[in-house]
């Protein structure tokens, strides 16, 4: 059942902790990496000088807004709405006053230069293939725990290069398989519009509702694709009809627990890992040491909550796929 699982994996993330090591160790070196490229392509000071303006400008607006706001002038209210929006007249004297100060947009466009772009390249694709190396390095040791196995180091290795590529291969399978209806869709709505726009738009609507049946039907039957890679070491394309055939029976059940994963991970995200985020951007093109030691230390501490709750998103995800196995959920 479904509450046994979240039992299950509270009871495992205690006896696991080392879980959340990999997806720390993935943020921590992708932001390195990040922070290498800023200082090097010299992206940094230009985003300083960047923010500075719009500081700068920001303050300048709000006096001449609010310190002689009258509440009985529309005007003054209209100001105060553009200001409060950042739209309007507030957005509108945003460009000159930037030129003013001597800012232009060169000084991101001047960026682009062949070593910068070579660099920045070099960079994304090592980040994304040590992000993917460390979540099969999670998803080994999520698949290792609900199955009783040890999660030391050299199993958890062991389980990182046994898999990874073949998790690559299965996400972009599943990527493609999930894309594939929205790809026909939009082919045969363009078609439509080429012919009659009226029929184009009806069309539109009508493939907007089947798309989401679609997608849902297909993320529900293929859900547990990546666990049953994991845990029965199948090939890929066995997982896949092993998710597949899993699923008969108790699809509205497994439908919730995909809401149920997503939720988890959504709020994870929304009041761990956007803060993560912002101290992140401090520290990157932040001024004032001690504004940016704060930040870093904030950033480490959301870093570490963020990847406990994706830890248990993890391990529930297993745990249900277990369950699904052995009994209904």
């Amino acid at each position: 059942m479904i509450g046994d699982a979240f039992r299950e994996s509270f009871d495992l993330i205690k006896e696991h902790k080392g879980i959340i090591i990999p997806g720390i160790v993935a943020t921590l070196v992708t932001f390195v990496l990040v922070l290498l490229a800023v200082q090097v392509t010299g992206a940094g000071e230009a985003v300083r000088e960047f923010q500075t303006l719009l500081e700068e400008y920001d303050e300048v607006q709000a006096n001449e807004t609010f310190n002689d706001f009258d509440p009985q002038n529309k005007g003054d209210w209209l100001a105060a709405g553009s200001y409060i929006t950042g739209k309007g007249s507030y957005k509108k004297g945003m460009g000159p006053y930037l030129e003013s100060k001597g800012f232009t947009w060169n000084k991101f466009t001047d960026l682009l230069t062949q070593q910068n772009i070579i660099l920045v390249s070099v960079i994304t694709v090592f980040g994304l293939l040590f992000g993917l190396y460390c979540r099969s390095a999670t998803y080994g040791m999520a698949a290792l725990a609900v199955t009783g196995q040890d999660t030391d180091f050299g199993s958890t290795l062991g389980m990182a290069n046994k898999f990874w590529w073949r998790f690559l291969f299965i996400r972009i399978i599943l990527s493609a398989i999930l894309f594939l209806p929205f790809f026909i869709a939009g082919g045969i709505v363009f078609l439509a519009f080429k012919l009659n726009p009226i029929v184009a738009i009806i069309a539109t609507v009508l493939f907007g509702f089947l798309l989401l049946i679609v997608t849902t039907y297909l993320s529900t039957k293929l859900l547990f694709s990546i666990s049953a890679l994991f845990v029965d070491e199948e090939d890929i394309f066995s997982s896949i009809g092993e998710s597949w055939n899993l699923v008969k029976g108790q699809f509205w059940m497994v439908f919730v627990v995909g809401l149920i994963i997503y939720g988890i991970g959504s709020l994870g995200q929304s009041f761990l890992g956007n803060p993560a985020n912002s101290s992140s951007g401090v520290i990157l093109f932040g001024t004032g040491a001690g504004k940016i030691a704060l930040s870093a230390v904030l950033m480490i501490i959301f870093v570490v909550l963020v990847n406990v709750v994706n830890a248990f998103r993890d391990l529930f995800y297993f745990a249900v796929y277990e369950e699904a196995k052995t009994r209904k959920l």
